[in-house]
């Protein structure tokens, strides 16, 4: 029973980090999921920068947001950190293994942070966040007493999950230091994805959520202010994106932030996710009440060569596009000769493609590429790989 209960944990650990490598804005969900799995009192994501401390980020849940915040201010370059700076990437460890107690209890950080919480010990699983940290990953935290034989057996084995979505996580902050950064990202976004402030009054669009509106069919502007066709949809979407803007960081929105938009074409309605934004650094000039992330899905989307299983593929196996499109052709059940039939391209380019998407993903076989892409719902995002 132990055992079945453990890899139901690590099971929904994989599926968060797949969402939070599609999805940054769900960090705080997986990190929720580490902390009941692992035992602990709350988890972080980190990147620690012991010369800039103004390069560093925090992802936290269940942990004090002020002490957060002064953790990256003036602790980062801490007794913890060094030891992780020396632990290659991918490695869960007991931080506190090696220590004595008595060491840490002699320092500022220990005062100042993990006192006031009452966490003497820490799992961490570093990874590879780049040259331009000195360290960082994900980390358990626990109270006085508690062992930290589950956190570290969970972060173990979900270690390659959770670097895939960190790379993600990585790669938008970097990007969203560009002088173009914000609307450079949404359009990175494969869904329609809109920017708006606590009145629903849009703030930004990527492309795809120019599209939509365009088309009138479910979201539209009136003014400035985003609407739907209906008016109940109306009246919902606009006490969501209310309620959202106040909403903290590492917890839902009301009813999980989801709400379907009806369309008056008839077709399916539109899958609206809302999401609190912050900007603390003022980078983008966002509402001081914070501003909400409205990710918008069509299921009727069936747009190529750029859909969303093809992008979220690309994304959480590092794969080309060409790759991507072969890997769900064959995840779908479609064999060499008709795979390339379907692509218009030669078999022997088919198993060329295959044989780098086998290596990318870790399976080795037909079977085991339709298990891991259907437990990342890659089939079901956008029927990518139908005729």
């Amino acid at each position: 029973m132990v055992r079945r209960s453990r890899e139901s944990a690590l099971r929904s650990v994989i599926e968060a980090s797949f969402d939070a490598a599609l999805d940054a804005g769900r960090w705080p969900e997986l990190l929720r999921r580490l902390t009941d799995a692992g035992g602990g009192v709350g988890s972080l994501f980190v990147g620690v920068s012991f010369s800039e401390p103004e390069r560093g980020f925090i992802v936290g849940s269940g942990l004090d947001d002020g002490i957060n915040r002064r953790f990256m201010t003036v602790h980062q370059d801490n007794l913890w950190s060094r030891r992780l700076h020396r632990v290659p990437p991918g490695r869960a460890v007991d931080v506190q293994a090696g220590y004595s107690l008595a060491e840490l209890q002699r320092t500022e950080f220990y005062e100042e942070i993990l006192a006031p919480q009452g966490i003497e010990s820490l799992v961490a699983l570093p990874l590879d966040l780049g040259d331009e940290y000195a360290t960082g990953g994900v980390s358990v935290s626990l109270h006085r007493g508690k062992g930290g034989d589950e956190a570290l057996d969970l972060l173990g084995r979900a270690a390659p999950y959770l670097q895939r979505a960190a790379t993600t996580a990585v790669r938008l902050r970097r990007n969203l230091r560009a002088p173009d950064a914000l609307p450079v990202a949404l359009d990175a976004i494969a869904s329609a994805v809109f920017l708006t402030d606590a009145q629903a009054r849009l703030l930004q669009a990527n492309r795809r959520g120019e599209r939509l509106l365009a088309a009138g069919d479910g979201l539209r502007c009136a003014g400035k202010q985003l609407v739907a066709a209906r008016h109940d949809d109306t009246r919902a979407l606009h006490a969501l994106v209310a309620e959202t803007a106040l909403a903290r960081s590492d917890r839902p929105p009301p009813g999980g932030g989801a709400l379907a938009i009806g369309r008056p074409s008839g077709r399916r309605a539109l899958a609206l996710l809302a999401a609190p934004v912050r900007d603390p650094r003022e980078r983008w000039a966002l509402p001081s009440r914070g501003a909400v992330l409205l990710t918008v899905a069509d299921p009727e989307d069936r747009d190529r060569p750029g859909s969303r299983a093809n992008a979220a593929a690309r994304i959480l196996f590092g794969l080309t596009t060409a790759e991507a499109q072969v890997a769900l052709q064959v995840a779908c059940g479609h064999g060499l000769p008709e795979t390339a039939l379907r692509l218009g391209i030669g078999t022997g380019t088919v198993h060329a493609h295959l044989k780098q998407v086998y290596a990318k993903t870790g399976v080795h076989r037909q079977a085991g590429l339709t298990r891991l892409f259907s437990r990342c719902r890659l089939l079901d995002l956008d029927g990518d790989a139908a005729p």
